[in-house]
């Protein structure tokens, strides 16, 4: 039997009760789930009794899992899940399955309450590696050179996701890769229209003559010089460009670690990561929770002692089933680590001493709706 705590509160105000084995659940998705395992679940006073017929709720899924589910017998308060702020659809030149309006449908069905369309906007030619299969058309030489965003065709997807979703706050953005190398190009894209969220990523770094990304970088380098290299990269790009707000993904390379050396850990590189945490806070950037691969909590807290600010969420979906994914679980690491929503949800979220007195960081309150109650 798994046990699964959901309060923080001291334990006399909850008590512990058991998820019966075997028990669909109806899902607001189109999916139904079969409970695998009994858990063990707790929830905040007022406690009720959960009959034999209950639901599914995992530990790394609890706040998405209840905000999409109808219970049997059973309703649950809808989680607040942040928005989400680093989104791709059709219009990135790396997704072939993406679309916005797809996404836009799950955004609302989860009730996040903004998505931000941060397509790609990569300039910096690389080594295509095993992406030279599926992008041939892009590569020459062994050089993937990436399609530059139709920024007018995207802004018109934009404005009909906005008219057929009008309670969904859609952001329009870009994801850019390597700013501080491409000004010009940038600054041209600008120039076509507003754009509220940017985003500046290293996805790639110098290789000799070329660029590289991590997973083509590590079959030939130590991979703890390959990411310390990535690492001492984002400071100059911080200093060299001012055209994006949040830093994406700084655990990119992570996502690509050889399982040969074991889990990643973060401590192994404290100075480096470090150093870039600085230099981002003193640029007054947001640090972004991917949770394409959930970061290390320690990196969090890290950023808060060099002066971090602000943090946005960001899934990095590529596909409209992807959206939101981890979100419940980052923003409790978030709040863990002092960090609160602004009043215009779609805005990064700030740290503040301040906690809600009595608030445990994960609640549950489920309220009987069964026959007889």
């Amino acid at each position: 039997m798994n046990d699964a705590e959901f309060d923080d509160a001291p334990k006399q105000r909850s008590r512990l009760v058991t998820v019966a084995r075997g028990v669909d659940i109806e899902c607001g998705t189109p999916a139904r789930h079969l409970v695998p395992n009994p858990i063990l679940l707790t929830v905040r006073s007022p406690i009720v009794q959960v009959p034999a017929a209950a639901a599914l709720i995992s530990l790394l899924g609890v706040r998405r899992t209840l905000a999409g589910c109808v219970l049997p017998g059973w309703q649950t308060d809808r989680m607040d899940l942040p928005a989400d702020s680093h989104v791709h659809s059709e219009w990135s030149w790396d997704t072939d399955l993406g679309a916005m309006d797809a996404t836009c449908a799950r955004a609302v069905a989860l009730g996040l309450p903004a998505v931000a369309f941060t397509e790609h906007v990569d300039f910096t030619p690389f080594r295509a590696g095993d992406l030279a299969e599926k992008f041939g058309h892009l590569v020459t030489d062994g050089i993937l050179t990436a399609s530059e965003l139709d920024v007018e065709g995207y802004l018109e997807s934009v404005e009909k996701c906005r008219a057929k979703y009008p309670d969904l706050r859609i952001l329009t953005g870009m994801e850019v890769g390597q700013p501080h190398r491409h000004a010009g190009e940038i600054a041209d894209l600008l120039a076509q229209g507003t754009f509220d969220r940017m985003i500046g990523s290293l996805h790639c770094i110098p290789d000799g003559d070329e660029y590289a990304e991590p997973w083509e970088l590590f079959p030939h380098y130590p991979a703890d010089a390959a990411f310390r290299q990535y690492l001492a990269e984002i400071p100059r790009m911080v200093a060299e460009s001012d055209v994006f707000d949040v830093l994406g993904h700084i655990d990119y390379p992570v996502r690509f670690w050889p399982e040969a050396l074991g889990p990643f850990d973060p401590n192994v590189f404290e100075d480096e990561l470090r150093h870039a945490l600085r230099a981002l806070a003193a640029g007054e950037r947001a640090l972004e929770i991917n949770t394409r691969r959930p970061l290390d909590a320690t990196i969090l807290a890290w950023w808060r002692e060099e002066g971090g600010q602000r943090v946005t969420f960001g899934s990095d979906a590529h596909l409209p089933e992807a959206l939101g994914a981890g979100f419940a679980e980052a923003a409790a690491m978030a709040e863990a680590h002092g960090f609160r929503p602004d009043t215009k949800p779609e805005n990064p979220w700030a740290l503040t001493n301040k906690r809600r007195a009595g608030q445990p960081l994960l609640a549950v309150t489920i309220h009987d709706r069964s026959p007889g109650n």
